[in-house]
């Protein structure tokens, strides 16, 4: 494994990156969503365990076990999924965006 040429002073810079390229990544799939016709915030309702078994269909989709043939969209779609199952245990709670716009918590929902 070699070294990355970034010195230490530029470190911080390299994590802003990681932080922008994994936002445009998140941003650009949920697009992708939107224009087939799911509608905003429709993975609320999923639950972690559905985005966590949609992240492996995508990470599983290459037929050998070569993850260099893994396609940037199923990586890109495992992420976003990855980071759905994130957001939904992080927040335990839905907040308004339950049935008829109240709250609810996940134990109701499952």
């Amino acid at each position: 494994m070699t070294s990355h040429p970034m010195n230490k002073d530029g470190a911080r810079g390299l994590q802003f990156a990681l932080m922008d390229t994994a936002t445009m990544t998140i941003a650009q799939v949920l697009k992708e969503g939107a224009e087939h016709g799911y509608e905003p915030g429709s993975w609320l309702y999923e639950g972690d365990e559905r985005h966590l078994e949609h992240a492996f269909i995508h990470i599983t989709s290459t037929p050998t076990s070569d993850w260099s043939q893994l396609s940037d969209e199923d990586l890109h779609h495992a992420f976003c999924r990855l980071a759905m199952a994130i957001y939904d245990r992080k927040m335990n709670f839905i907040g308004d965006f339950g049935p008829e716009g109240k709250g609810y918590e996940k134990s109701q929902n499952t």
